[in-house]
């Protein structure tokens, strides 16, 4: 990022928050119920679940209470993901092997055959989907007997620059990153966006909902992880960032 672009997304920051400063709880509480509503919608969406935004809405106020069964699989599964963003919003600054495994746990709950919270022993492969086909692209993720290696040095990697670097570019990377070691059976990219959100969360920056251009944001996602050039996918948060604070 520029220097220019590094001091507009501070400014912005500092706008927002100042704004928001200024709400009582009912509004505050309101604005967080939006985000998060509209944050689980687009995630899930994205990966092909079909919930709608009121099932999203419906989730997030069953999050509020002990509800100990539904009938309804995608109303669990954006329940799960409520939970999950819940989560992020509430841990301490930092993540460790335990965070991700368990939030991996959280959001996956529904689906035992991809054995949440557990790393994958087999081999990973992405694939790139249109209306037209679905191909596998020219990268391949982490091997399974590297993936504790490379998770383990992503993890000190973020624990040692999350107070140096700005929040846009450090939650990109980490999204980036965490997307090429890919170190789950199924849920990789709803992880990846959780984890640009803790790096936010943990710098004071707000919610960001990166996939609500869905078809953009994958286009930059695939770009980076094949060229093996974290800029692009940077430059695209940051212009998500502008677009929606």
């Amino acid at each position: 990022m520029t220097q220019g672009q590094l001091i507009e997304a501070e400014k912005r920051r500092r706008r927002y928050q100042s704004k928001i400063g200024k709400f009582g709880k009912a509004k505050f509480d309101e604005l967080e119920e939006i985000d998060s509503v509209n944050f689980v919608y687009t995630t899930l969406t994205t990966e092909g679940i079909p919930i709608t935004r009121e099932d999203a809405s419906l989730a997030y106020k069953f999050s509020q209470k002990n509800i100990k069964s539904l009938r309804d699989e995608n109303l669990r599964v954006a329940l799960d993901m409520i939970k999950g963003l819940r989560f992020v919003k509430e841990s301490k600054t930092g993540v460790s092997f335990d965070f991700i495994l368990k939030l991996h746990q959280i959001i996956m709950a529904q689906y035992a055959d991809k054995t949440p919270g557990s790393i994958r022993d087999v081999p990973a492969y992405i694939y790139l989907k249109s209306q037209e086909k679905v191909e596998e692209i020219g990268f391949k993720p982490t091997s399974p007997e590297m993936i504790g290696k490379k998770l383990g040095e992503l993890i000190n990697w973020y624990n040692s620059n999350v107070s140096k670097m700005n929040a846009i570019e450090f939650g990109a990377i980490l999204h980036l990153r965490f997307f090429a070691i890919h170190p789950f059976k199924d849920g990789n990219k709803r992880m990846s966006r959780l984890l640009l959100n803790k790096a936010f969360f943990d710098l004071g920056y707000p919610l960001l909902n990166l996939s609500k251009l869905s078809q953009d944001y994958f286009d930059a996602l695939i770009a980076s992880v094949e060229g093996k050039e974290e800029k692009a996918f940077v430059e695209f948060v940051y212009e998500r960032f502008i677009a929606d604070i």
